[in-house]
């Protein structure tokens, strides 16, 4: 087979390029009064699953069933870094939800990274997809969990393998959340990964009727947000108004087996804003026929490869940016599984 010389280059190019570059630090205030206002509010424990590592907040002052918010961390990255990172303790503290963090470690993957492009991690049952699962089952009988309101939510690889886990566990979760990732099913092995990554994938269209077969017999509308911030060199910003679009082409198949706009695969609306001191940006909604929003898409104006609205002490976390953990759980809020 004959290979292109211009071919051999890209791969060499991008051979070199990891799925995150070095950490980005927001700015470092106190965070001993950050640590004491978490152990007040909730307890953040240790857990295990078949040899797999989780950690898990209880917010305090809880009573009957509470939603549940599921975070994957990128490359580099681990729950503690995470939750700092995105503030969701905090935030859960405050509304009275839980939220479990799976732990992908360096032993599992060079960088840590979820392996979304991974075949045996790409089908349901099987790989860390089921030991996500595993750990889920195991929380939700230990606490008093609402399985109505089980959400989903990654960063950068966790996102990929959030827009993954969206399509193989339609059943365990309402609604999901793909931060400065990529569409489901676009990347077989590491190289073909790192292409779609600066170059962006296949048409949606395709992606997301084949999404939709993917599902099989869990097929369900699956209420996505999607946020990407316009200056990320590591995940290029197509690819997040590439999964948006995917996540509405899936959906509107899901609704009732046809793609005919039962959920717009037309903009039905945007709306911009600006963070004070810090980046504008502009949210695209994709509603179906009742006007509910099932798909949202934020691009954030200057936003590197980092969490939005980040908090300190957290790598990958940019404080000006709008606030991604605010605007993921008033999405979640709105969309319980029936």
């Amino acid at each position: 087979m004959r290979v292109s010389l211009s071919f051999l280059m890209m791969v060499g190019l991008l051979a070199g390029c990891g799925l995150q570059t070095t950490p980005a630090r927001a700015p470092q205030p106190d965070g001993g009064v950050l640590r004491a206002r978490a152990a007040n509010a909730g307890t953040f424990s240790e857990g295990e699953y078949k040899g797999r590592r989780y950690k898990f907040f209880a917010p305090s002052g809880v009573k009957g069933k509470r939603p549940l918010v599921v975070m994957l961390h990128g490359c580099t990255q681990d729950p503690d870094d995470f939750a700092r990172g995105t503030g969701m303790n905090e935030l859960a503290a405050k509304e009275k939800f839980y939220v479990l963090y799976p732990e992908q470690t360096y032993d599992d993957q060079p960088k840590a990274c979820w392996s979304f492009y991974e075949p045996r991690h790409q089908v349901r049952g099987f790989g860390e997809g089921a030991a996500i699962i595993g750990m889920l089952d195991q929380v939700q009988k230990q606490h008093a969990v609402d399985d109505k309101a089980v959400y989903l939510a990654g960063l950068s690889a966790g996102g990929a393998y959030t827009s993954m886990m969206a399509v193989m566990y339609p059943d365990r979760f309402a609604a999901v959340g793909v931060h400065s990732g990529l569409q489901y099913g676009v990347a077989n092995n590491w190289v073909t990964a790192k292409m779609v990554m600066k170059m962006g994938g296949p048409e949606p269209v395709v992606t997301g009727g084949l999404a939709y077969l993917a599902m099989g017999f869990y097929k369900r509308v699956m209420p996505a947000m999607v946020i990407h911030g316009s200056a990320d060199e590591v995940v290029i910003p197509k690819n997040g108004e590439q999964a948006a679009r995917q996540f509405v082409v899936m959906n509107d198949w899901a609704s009732d087996g046809l793609l005919n706009g039962d959920i717009s695969t037309t903009v039905a609306g945007r709306r911009s804003g600006q963070v004070k001191n810090g980046y504008g940006f502009t949210r695209t909604f994709y509603k179906d026929k009742g006007g509910r929003t099932v798909v949202e898409h934020v691009e954030v104006e200057g936003l590197g490869h980092a969490w939005s609205g980040g908090r300190a002490g957290g790598t990958y976390a940019d404080p000006k940016g709008p606030d991604a953990t605010e605007m993921l759980w008033r999405f979640f809020k709105a969309n319980k599984r029936n």
